[in-house]
């Protein structure tokens, strides 16, 4: 079950919108553009279709990054159901990746569809004339593929409203997760109490988070990341048994980068 998890990958703050000339946050030199798409080669990574009206989490796979010619080749969206809203409507993926264990997100506009292998789609792309990339992490955090592999709940203190989802990444003391409420729901420095994660080895680590950033990636989903302090239910030996067991799951998930 492992091997399924890949690295690169988070979300962002919707910051696409601000000045880049004076905005710190966003890299505009295409000299600096070049090697971080580079990184993303052979990686699958989730998207938004911007401006569609879609609560489906989509993925797509950057295949080639020519930087002599400045475009990028992707897989067709999965789900299928994806690629015709794409096709249809303004042809914009929102890119909610990692970049040097940097939260990144990546607007890229004019995707033009490309059939190769007889009717197998794929798309081509300009490489995007900015990146919004804000802030370095000490701990590097890990994406899954399959992000259904965990599964969050918990309570915000403030509104009581019940938040469900997935896990896009994890680290030892953090998380991003994709939850299927409007943004209105939450806010920055909410706390959601009486969290629950679990594990791919069937492992329940209990623990409260407090909300760092936040972003809307639907109508009915967000994303937010931000800490979380362990507690537990029991008693504080079983707070370190859930501590070791999730530092022995990102052991493993350190392992396989």
């Amino acid at each position: 079950m492992l091997s399924r998890i890949k690295k690169f990958f988070t979300p962002s703050n919707n910051h696409d919108a601000s000045d880049t000339h004076v905005n710190p946050f966003f890299l505009t030199d295409i000299e600096q553009i070049k090697p971080l798409l580079k990184s993303l080669e052979n990686q699958t990574v989730v998207v938004s279709i911007v401006d569609a009206n879609s609560d489906e989490v989509y993925t797509t796979k950057v295949i080639e990054v020519h930087e002599e010619h400045q475009v990028l080749v992707l897989t067709a969206l999965s789900p299928e159901s994806g690629n015709i809203p794409l096709l249809s409507q303004n042809k914009t993926l929102k890119l909610i990746t990692q970049l040097n264990n940097i939260h990144s997100s990546i607007i890229l506009e004019h995707l033009e569809p490309e059939y190769r292998y007889g009717k197998k789609l794929f798309y081509k792309v300009d490489f995007p004339k900015r990146i919004y990339y804000p802030q370095r992490r000490q701990q590097p955090r890990f994406t899954y593929s399959d992000s259904a592999l965990i599964k969050f709940i918990g309570t915000s203190e403030r509104t009581q409203c019940s938040a469900s989802g997935i896990v896009i990444n994890i680290s030892q003391n953090g998380l991003t997760l994709l939850l299927n409420i409007p943004l209105a729901s939450l806010r920055k420095e909410d706390l959601i109490q009486n969290c629950r994660l679990s594990l791919p080895n069937e492992t329940v680590i209990h623990f409260d988070f407090l909300i760092r950033y936040i972003d809307s990636y639907s109508e009915q989903k967000l994303i937010i990341g931000g800490s979380m302090q362990l507690i537990s239910e029991n008693s504080a030996l079983q707070t370190q048994r859930e501590q070791q067991q999730l530092t022995e799951f990102i052991q493993q998930l350190n392992s396989l980068k």
